[in-house]
């Protein structure tokens, strides 16, 4: 998943954890949240 750090609708890495923990599957999977710094 790619955001841009100003989007309203970014996720962070609670947002993600909680979308997995509510999705009911038989074993949450591990997840890893980067941040990239890209100059324009």
């Amino acid at each position: 998943m790619i955001v841009i750090q100003t989007d309203p609708n970014r996720k962070t890495n609670a947002n993600l954890q909680d979308l997995v923990r509510q999705a009911n599957f038989n074993r949450v999977p591990t997840i890893r949240l980067q941040n990239y710094r890209v100059s324009a």
